[in-house]
């Protein structure tokens, strides 16, 4: 929504030599980034903004905007708690720090809304999906190209493929379980290039990303999650892992089937129940292959599941498995709702030992859909904030 007030220009100046123009939006982005109801960070950003041009001060500091922003999200009834996030948040911007989210998970569990509602919230616009990743390699080599297709990677003797028109990579061809995870193997091999390439884009230009998709195999990607890339190039990688309670799963499932009910082999076209049950086997058959970089509870320099929820005052509970049985160890910040551990890049190893890596796990259902973003956005602040402290202590 346009305003008046949006053409007049204010320089924010940061330094003697430094400035920027305020933005309406990009402050409502900000404020959104601090946690603040999109519609009150757009009323917030307009009543700042009508402030400064009211009173003619087109030329102000970076702090007398702050004190503006605090004062009038105060008469919105926000304190201390998010104004708090606000200069962490600025510098986040203004010194470019690298963030890159990896979103991984089986099939119909929400990521990609998940995924979209969280860069809403980040202020990030840049999702990338693996499944438009894989179409674009089928795209421009017209199937997939023959370095992709290396041993391992074939069924039947013969290497195979989805080619570029097929849209739908859960109801490829496969005669068992098996078959179909060894195809899902080789799309998460072949799109690995393209998902690199777009990390150490992001990495280099010291922009977000966010990346999500069933065929990101975060075990292949575990290099980037380890402390010493991470503080070499001075970013942020989170990876996430998202199930589903199995309600939520099958009414997407269902919900599928029901616009691609065509494409199914002939013996499940009129008969819904069995069709659900074969589509729900082969999404169970690729979550069983994703959690084996899991086997050893996170030890022996793997990677370790940490679960995270919200609990009912709306505060964070951070959670991980034990090691040796399924019980779950909660940790809970005060002030933040997450351990301090869960914020950290990586569980500390003995020396000479490898890195275990943590993987933050939450769980999507369609009675809650704004739990996981919300949980996740508290974890991300929490490691920005933990980020821009050891620059600090580095100066």
């Amino acid at each position: 929504m346009s305003s008046k007030y949006d053409r007049v220009k204010v320089r924010v100046h940061l330094g003697a030599d430094h400035y920027y123009t305020l933005s309406r939006f990009m402050l409502s982005k900000m404020l959104t980034f601090c946690k603040l109801p999109t519609t009150v960070s757009v009323k917030v950003s307009l009543e700042v903004k009508k402030r400064f041009v009211d009173e003619e001060r087109l030329e102000i500091a970076q702090a007398e905007l702050q004190e503006a922003t605090f004062l009038i999200m105060a008469q919105y009834g926000y304190g201390e708690a998010h104004a708090k996030l606000f200069p962490v948040m600025t510098r986040f911007y203004v010194e470019r720090v690298p963030l890159v989210i990896l979103i991984a998970g089986s099939g119909y569990c929400g990521k990609t809304a998940i995924a979209h509602s969280l860069g809403s919230r980040l202020n990030t616009h840049n999702v990338v999906s693996t499944d438009v990743l894989l179409e674009t390699l089928t795209s421009v080599y017209n199937a997939f190209p023959e370095t992709c297709i290396c041993a391992g990677k074939d069924i039947g003797c013969q290497a195979s493929w989805p080619q570029p028109d097929e849209q739908v990579l859960w109801i490829y061809k496969t005669d068992t379980e098996e078959e179909f995870v060894l195809a899902w193997r080789a799309w998460s091999e072949a799109i690995r290039p393209l998902v690199e390439e777009e990390v150490n884009k992001a990495i280099t230009e010291g922009k977000v990303l966010i990346l999500e998709g069933s065929l990101l195999s975060l075990a292949m990607y575990r290099p980037y999650l380890l402390r010493q890339f991470q503080r070499r190039h001075g970013a942020i990688v989170i990876a996430f892992y998202v199930s589903s309670d199995d309600d939520s799963r099958r009414f997407s499932v269902e919900r599928f089937l029901a616009s691609f009910h065509t494409l199914l082999p002939t013996s499940y076209r009129n008969n819904q129940p069995a069709a659900v049950a074969w589509m729900m086997r082969r999404l169970e058959a690729v979550e069983a292959i994703e959690s084996q970089c899991f086997g050893n509870n996170g030890g022996g320099g793997g990677m370790q599941r940490r679960w995270i929820s919200s609990k009912r005052d709306g505060s964070s509970m951070s959670a991980t498995r034990a090691a040796g049985d399924g019980n779950e160890v909660r940790a809970t910040d005060g002030e933040t709702g997450l351990s301090s551990s869960a914020a950290s890049p990586g569980a500390e190893s003995p020396e000479g030992t490898e890195e275990t890596v943590q993987v933050h796990c939450v769980t999507f259902s369609v009675e809650r859909p704004s739990e996981p973003p919300e949980v996740m956005q508290d974890l991300v602040l929490e490691r920005i904030m933990l980020e821009l402290r050891q620059r600090q202590s580095l100066v």
